[in-house]
Formats: C-alpha cells, sequence, structure tokens
C-alpha cells in the first residue's frame, strides 16, 4: 500500500501531477496547475501519451480508487 493511502501519523505522499485520460485513446499527465501562475510564470511540463493501453490503464487505476472510497467522482462526469 502507498503511502497516500496508509492510516497513521507516518509520512504521507500525495500525486501532484494531473492526469487527464481522453477517450481511451490519449493519456495527459502534466505539472500544471490551472492558475495564472502555472500558465505565466512557473517552469511546468506535460506530456501527451497517443497509446490505448495506458490510456485504459490509467482510466482504470482511477476507478479503482473510486470503487475503494479514495476519490470521488466530479459531478457530472
Amino acid at each position: 500500500m502507498t503511502r497516500t493511502l496508509k492510516i497513521g501519523t507516518g509520512a504521507k505522499a500525495c500525486l501532484h501531477a494531473k492526469c487527464v485520460v481522453v477517450d481511451e485513446e490519449r493519456l495527459f499527465v502534466t505539472s500544471a496547475n490551472f492558475t495564472e501562475a502555472a500558465h505565466e510564470r512557473n517552469i511546468e511540463a506535460g506530456v501527451l501519451i497517443a497509446d490505448t493501453v495506458a490510456a485504459k490503464a490509467m482510466r482504470a487505476q482511477f476507478e479503482t480508487l473510486v470503487t475503494r472510497g479514495v476519490l470521488r467522482k466530479a459531478p457530472g462526469i
């Protein structure tokens, strides 16, 4: 189990990357936030991956986290 999911007082971790799966065909992973600083002042990096296996795997990962109650689906999605 990852540090983020463990219950207790130990060190925690979080996923800071933003991941977007598009049509189970493409996956966009970026460090950028949707803020003025991220788009105008920070040095951010992102990658668009055109790979159905990777896109489906990422979607499955997030769906598993929703099923386990670790994440909640955004309304309307």
